[in-house]
């Protein structure tokens, strides 16, 4: 089979197999919380993956050099994003970040407001103050220039429980 530039990615990733079973996942969990938005949802996965495969080891990518000869090389977070999916372990994420995706809309440079009203039936009279504080597990800011805060809350969807918060910078 001839693929065409750029089309090999979508053939040798997993992204087109993960999704419908993400999407069935996702469909268990909604069963399970009603009330949870796809945001809790997504948030839930996403907190709940892991770095490590089924056999204890960190996860691998793939590596293609110069002569097309593929190895594997430890992945990194651009290579798996959150991680292995735990089904088990996401139907009680503990917490979860639920996302405003109206308000990031809102809030993104150059996107009209009138339009997003007449699609979403919604009116765009507020925002998030700057994109990045789309309250998702990650966080991405594009061209940094020194410093910015972003904020993040999170909702309690289990018993009284204690957390402990870290995070991991990663540059591109």
């Amino acid at each position: 089979m001839l693929l065409e530039a750029g089309e090999g990615f979508a053939m040798i990733s997993g992204t087109s197999m993960a999704a419908p079973h993400i999407a069935g996942i996702a469909a268990l969990m909604k069963q399970k919380n009603p009330h949870w938005s796809p945001s809790a949802i997504k948030s839930a996965l996403m907190t709940t993956s892991t770095t490590i495969d089924r056999a204890e080891r960190p996860l691998q990518a793939q590596q293609y050099s110069g002569s097309e000869t593929m190895s594997l090389v430890p992945a990194t977070p651009f290579d798996y994003g959150s991680g292995h999916v735990n089904p088990r372990a996401a139907l009680d994420p503990g917490l979860i970040f639920d996302a405003d995706y109206l308000g990031f809309l809102c809030t993104t440079p150059g996107v009209d407001a009138h339009e997003i009203s007449n699609y979403t039936n919604s009116p765009c009279n507020y925002t998030l103050g700057h994109p990045s504080n789309l309250n998702t597990p990650s966080i991405a800011i594009s061209h940094l220039v020194g410093t910015q805060t972003v904020t993040r809350t999170v909702t309690n969807v289990a018993e009284e429980e204690t957390y402990v918060i870290t995070a991991r910078m990663h540059r591109q």
